[in-house]
């Protein structure tokens, strides 16, 4: 005889029962997923710190954003806060400034080595000449937002690796002034005591080394830009005249000045005279000409002087 197997089927009650279950579990996990992550959240450490060595720029102070000193800023510089404090090896007060962009304006906040309840973005100015070669303690403390309490501290060091810094100037003058020809009257003029000769101790354009102090700047080379002679030009060449410096580890910085050389005007009958004479002495007396005059300009800003004027021999 043969036998037949058969496969009951269970009520649908159970099959119900099953899905119910089934969706408790899911229910279940996600609460305690969601409950470890918000448990996580409110529990992240606090601080870490990290060392900086951090470069002086030519106006000799330091910068660096705050939350390149630490290591565990929640969504990046965010708007986490911390209390900040800054020492020097002995434990004194160091002044710093802190803004909200890396250019320093002239009325930035400043704060003598404590500042409370700061954000990690901003930007911390310190002038670091006197920490060449020397560590500050940065300390981070916590008190609210992403962190938990905590503390922690930096080693903020300092490196000078500027050379030195030439300064530059334009300077405006007619073709015949001896200066355009002569480099040594142009820094007695423009440089020196003004007295129409050219001593190389006192006549001295100077440079500047940040953290160091200046030193003498040495005439290089002019180098001379020709303009074509055309009615209305009143340019006839500039000239970039280079100095050069060198500081005590063989770095060199260089900068040029740069003269605007003008023609003079063309000769009409309103600027060109004749002295007043009858009887004309060889060797006595001044030229009696013709001379030319023309209107004196300011070197530094290239505009004519009123009331002076300068006399040239025709």
């Amino acid at each position: 005889m043969n036998k037949t197997n058969v496969t009951s089927i269970q009520p649908l009650s159970w099959i119900t029962s099953g899905v119910g279950q089934c969706m408790q579990w899911i229910q279940a996990s996600l609460l305690l997923f969601l409950g470890s992550m918000d448990i996580a959240a409110q529990t992240l450490p606090g601080p870490n710190c990290s060392d900086l060595n951090a470069s002086i720029d030519r106006n000799s102070f330091a910068k660096v954003q705050l939350y390149e000193l630490l290591t565990n800023v929640p969504n990046g510089a965010g708007p986490n806060t911390v209390d900040v404090k800054v020492e020097n090896s002995y434990g004194g007060a160091v002044q710093f400034y802190l803004v909200d962009n890396p250019v320093m304006p002239p009325n930035a906040t400043h704060y003598n080595g404590f500042a409370q309840n700061v954000n990690v973005g901003l930007w911390m100015f310190i002038y670091g000449c006197p920490y060449v070669d020397k560590a500050l303690k940065v300390t981070f403390t916590s008190r609210q937002g992403a962190w938990a309490p905590g503390s922690c501290w930096s080693s903020l060091t300092f490196k000078q690796s500027n050379g030195p810094i030439v300064p530059d100037t334009t300077k405006y003058l007619y073709c015949l002034e001896e200066e355009v020809g002569d480099w040594g009257l142009y820094l007695d003029r423009f440089y020196g005591d003004k007295d129409n000769k050219y001593e190389p101790s006192v006549d001295v354009k100077y440079a500047y080394v940040p953290c160091f102090g200046q030193i003498p700047a040495s005439f290089v080379a002019d180098w001379i830009d020709p303009y074509p002679c055309i009615l209305g030009n009143v340019t006839a060449k500039i000239i970039y005249r280079e100095f050069e410096a060198f500081d005590k580890n063989g770095k060199r910085g260089s900068a040029f000045d740069t003269i605007y050389v003008w023609r003079l005007p063309q000769i009409t009958v309103n600027n060109i005279y004749c002295a007043e004479k009858d009887t004309v002495y060889c060797g006595v007396g001044n030229s009696p000409g013709p001379f030319m005059v023309v209107d004196s300009i300011d070197p530094w800003t290239g505009l004519a002087v009123p009331g002076f004027v300068i006399r040239y021999p025709s």
